[in-house]
């Protein structure tokens, strides 16, 4: 027994005394302190990918919902609303998307500063053709960084109101411009940039916008 219990002393001293710490592999483990704080588990909505998708029946009786926000659209037609203009520029949606109300109002501006810088406000009409119905529910997590290690959340939860967004068809108009034949080429412009704000790809229409021909 004497001589197995000197061997195992033995043993561990080899150990310590050649010892080396192992090599670190893959990325530091994640714990309370180190997490960095996801945006949107900080009591604001959900990125956008979470609604691109409109999976379930829309969600659009506001008569029956409590809290539902207002439209962040402040203007639908914007330029010269009483002129008379030869072409007419319409961005058309090639996938069915849902597209939130803040992405809407972010191509609008975009579109109206190209054309207002390049035309005036009389050389166009711009108008925004669909309009945010659906609103948008979210499940609200605990509000501070690395709150998923306490609070994973209810799974398919209904949530409450925290959003509005316009459900687009394949081909159907996003915004549309109207400008006489030398605005042309700042139109497509001003809808190209106004089209980097949507979560789709789209393309340009143009058509003659004779006074037989009214915008739907």
């Amino acid at each position: 027994m004497e001589v197995k219990a000197e061997a195992l002393i033995k043993l561990a001293v080899n150990k310590r005394n050649n010892w080396k710490p192992a090599p670190k592999v893959g990325r530091k483990p994640l714990s309370l302190y180190n997490q960095k704080p996801c945006k949107h588990r900080l009591g604001s909505t959900m990125r956008g990918g979470n609604y691109r998708i409109g999976r379930s029946m829309p969600y659009v009786k506001k008569e029956y919902i409590g809290g539902a926000p207002p439209p962040k659209i402040t203007k639908f037609t914007m330029g010269d609303t009483k002129g008379s203009f030869t072409h007419r520029l319409q961005l058309l949606s090639q996938r069915r998307v849902q597209i939130r109300h803040n992405a809407i109002e972010a191509a609008r501006v975009a579109a109206n500063k190209v054309l207002l810088d390049r035309l005036g406000e009389t050389g166009y009409r711009l108008r925004v053709r669909v309009y945010p119905h659906v609103v948008l529910r979210e499940n609200k997590m605990m509000a501070f960084a690395g709150a998923d290690r306490l609070q994973e959340g209810m799974r398919r939860s209904f949530g409450k109101p925290a959003g509005l967004a316009a459900r687009v068809e394949i081909g159907q108009p996003l915004l549309e411009v109207e400008v006489n034949e030398e605005g042309v080429e700042a139109a497509k412009e001003a809808l190209r940039v106004g089209a980097s704000k949507f979560p789709t790809p789209c393309t340009v229409e143009i058509t003659s916008a004779s006074p037989q021909q009214p915008s739907r």
